[in-house]
């Protein structure tokens, strides 16, 4: 593998199964690792343990998407290393139920953590790092079941997600030319506690079709994403 100078990603939802998967492929490239945590900073102690042998900074960072008000203040900081990569991985346990069944306030709680928080974070780190420094990567984690037709039963899930495909959409559109590139993945099923909201039958089914990735799949996209960013204004898919 090639290291180059150092440089830091800000990784949101870096404590679960595939955060801190992308967390220990980015920290092995020599990334420092500004850890999003929005329940407990204690969560991030074992991470930095993992990560030790690497020899790089692992900072937490408050990243609530709940607690929106919050996270220009998160970001208001000077990093270890100049922040080259925002990945917003964050996500909500889906409800797994029909169109019709799928409560409203459960479709609020999906947009909040799939678009109105990465909203703002987004432009925060936009105002105080990547602006400043005229280049910034924005890697963002969505769903292959977004796409035509989208997978039933997950209808506040993939809301959510269709909105962040369009923040950041909307965001590469505005700032691409001050040096915004993005990159947005959409993995298959990620073996992670998410997978479990599925019925044992469903998961059984999408086993035997091998669309169950595991989390180190997924990193493995989403670390060479961050070591090869797309020029300035791009806007990439990439799929698992």
């Amino acid at each position: 593998m090639t290291v180059t100078a150092r440089r830091s990603a800000i990784i949101t939802g870096a404590t679960g199964g595939l955060g801190r998967e992308i967390c220990y492929q980015l920290a092995a490239y020599g990334w420092d690792i500004l850890a999003g945590w929005h329940r407990s900073e204690d969560s991030t102690h074992s991470l930095s343990s993992e990560l030790a042998s690497f020899n790089v900074q692992v900072c937490p960072l408050k990243l609530d998407m709940f607690n929106v008000d919050a996270l220009a203040i998160a970001v208001d900081f000077d990093p270890p290393s100049p922040i080259e990569a925002l990945i917003i991985n964050a996500a909500r346990l889906p409800q797994i139920a029909p169109f019709g069944r799928v409560e409203l306030e459960e479709v609020r709680l999906q947009f909040n953590v799939s678009a109105l928080g990465p909203y703002e974070l987004i432009r925060s780190v936009w105002r105080r790092h990547f602006r400043p420094q005229h280049r910034g990567h924005l890697i963002v984690l969505s769903t292959a079941g977004l796409e035509l037709p989208p997978t039933p039963g997950m209808a506040g899930y993939i809301v959510g997600k269709a909105a962040l495909e369009a923040v950041v959409s909307c965001a590469t559109s505005e700032y691409g030319s001050g040096g915004l590139a993005t990159t947005v993945i959409r993995p298959n099923y990620i073996d992670t506690p998410l997978l479990r909201a599925f019925e044992p039958r469903f998961i059984q089914l999408l086993r035997e079709k091998n669309r169950v990735i595991s989390p180190a799949q997924v990193a493995s996209v989403v670390v060479d994403a961050a070591n090869n960013p797309p020029t300035a204004g791009e806007y990439i898919i990439r799929k698992t």
